[in-house]
């Protein structure tokens, strides 16, 4: 004689909620939008080029979705007016950007002229806060960001010797192809273009 078993043919299912039937939300990411003002025309365009070239060759941004605003201006206070003033050429301004910034140096006045007053680079975070624009700064020295890439430091080193150490470094990676980078041209878009 055959056995029974114990478990039902036909078990009542779980009831299906209302929730079951409801259409589930995409999970695709939006790609951010960005645009960036620079306070030089060479180093830092050229630098966020490149971080722009590799994000869209890995498709995480588009080749519209990072703008780097057109730059007239080398003071902080100007760098953000670059950034107010700018328009895309769809129209688009820096209020139409989910992330806005503005990359500036702390560069500190110099008797024999350059850097900039402490209430000119003050005065551009209050009122980039006030326009709801995010402010990254460098060290008083740039190139200091370049020799990091090479060595720690932890220590303090005259600008002058920074450049050298920079350029020493570069040179040594490449000798041919960097034999011409000195003091005189490293900051040229030439040169950028040439060598990076």
């Amino acid at each position: 004689m055959a056995r029974r078993s114990s478990k039902r043919p036909f078990q009542r299912q779980k009831e299906l909620k209302e929730k079951d039937f409801q259409r589930q939300k995409a999970h695709k990411s939006k790609v951010p939008d960005v645009i960036i003002a620079c306070e030089d025309s060479d180093s830092s365009p050229t630098y966020f080029d490149e971080i722009v070239n590799k994000l869209i060759k890995e498709k995480c941004i588009t080749q519209n979705s990072l703008v780097v605003a057109k730059h007239r201006r080398t003071n902080p206070l100007g760098v953000l007016k670059d950034l107010i003033e700018h328009r895309c050429d769809n129209g688009k301004t820096y209020k139409d950007f989910e992330h806005k910034w503005i990359v500036i140096d702390r560069d500190i006045a110099r008797v024999n002229g350059g850097g900039h007053s402490k209430e000119d680079f003050n005065r551009a975070l209050q009122k980039a806060k006030k326009e709801k624009v995010q402010v990254a700064y460098s060290n008083d020295s740039f190139e200091l960001w370049y020799l990091l890439h090479f060595e720690y430091r932890d220590t303090a080193i005259l600008r002058d010797k920074i450049l050298d150490r920079v350029i020493k470094k570069i040179k040594s990676i490449n000798p041919h192809k960097f034999s011409s980078l000195d003091k005189k041209n490293y900051q040229t878009k030439k040169c950028h273009n040439r060598y990076f």
